[in-house]
């Protein structure tokens, strides 16, 4: 009898282990987790790149955009009697299609030489300075192939030639020497520039680039004549004479620069 009042009391037990079971299962099957192994975790990792290499040059060029580079130009003697010049470019990036730049071409030379002329015995100063600074603006056409057109417009720094001519003095028919000091100076004030052209960049993806450039530039160049007499016996006649011998003058040209550049484009 005892037996089966014990298991008459311990049957509200039992049966409240057997729902609390059932309640945990369920919520269980409610709220299920999904846990991932260590191992595809680090095989899913492995397999995604850290870097896509396969970028084309328009991507390159809006992923990386400010370039800085250094290059060699060459132009004909109209535009410099130095053929070679060193050029600094900036250019930013505004699309992938579109950019902005700046370009400094660099360059100085000084010569001296003597003269001998119906004019008199001297000596010839030329001073060749090259320090034009140019806007630009290109368009790239294509996607993958970085063929652009640019144009745009410069101007000079300083004045880009300067001679110099001292003379002191003439041979007479005797082959002796007469005493005649003249300064007589050209030179050219500061000349505007514009341009337009084709040009090829290809950008690495590692950020460095090398391009070149075929452009043409035209501008007006005006050259002003000045002299300085020190003879104080100077006669009028060769006073009047001297503008009519070296006067101002202004000379258009329209000249082809090509030119070649290295650079690195910066990601920000």
């Amino acid at each position: 009898m005892k037996y089966i009042l014990l298991l008459i009391l311990t049957l509200p037990i039992f049966a409240q282990a057997i729902d609390n079971s059932k309640s945990t299962s369920t919520d269980n099957t409610n709220n299920p987790t999904t846990t991932i192994e260590p191992d595809k975790e680090v095989s899913q990792s492995n397999t995604e790149p850290k870097d896509n290499t396969n970028l084309t040059q328009s991507e390159i060029r809006k992923k990386r955009k400010l370039e800085i580079g250094l290059g060699y130009g060459e132009g004909n003697t109209a535009f410099s009697e130095m053929r070679g010049f060193l050029n600094l470019n900036l250019e930013y990036n505004l699309t992938s299609r579109f950019s902005l730049g700046y370009s400094h071409l660099h360059k100085q030379r000084f010569s001296t030489s003597p003269y001998l002329d119906i004019i008199g015995i001297g000596v010839f100063e030329k001073t060749n300075s090259l320090e034009v600074g140019l806007l630009n603006f290109r368009y790239y056409f294509f996607e993958k192939f970085p063929l652009y057109i640019t144009g745009g417009m410069g101007r000079d720094y300083v004045s880009h030639y300067k001679r110099v001519q001292y003379q002191y003095g003439y041979l007479n028919n005797d082959l002796s020497f007469g005493n005649s000091p003249v300064i007589r100076e050209v030179n050219s004030p500061l000349a505007n520039y514009r341009f337009y052209g084709l040009g090829f960049q290809w950008v690495f993806q590692n950020g460095f680039f090398i391009g070149i450039e075929q452009l043409m530039l035209q501008t007006s160049y005006e050259y002003k004549y000045k002299f300085l007499i020190l003879n104080k016996n100077y006669t009028t006649e060769g006073i009047l004479l001297q503008p009519l011998l070296f006067s101002d003058y202004q000379q258009t040209i329209k000249t082809p620069l090509s030119n070649i550049r290295l650079g690195y484009s910066l990601q920000f």
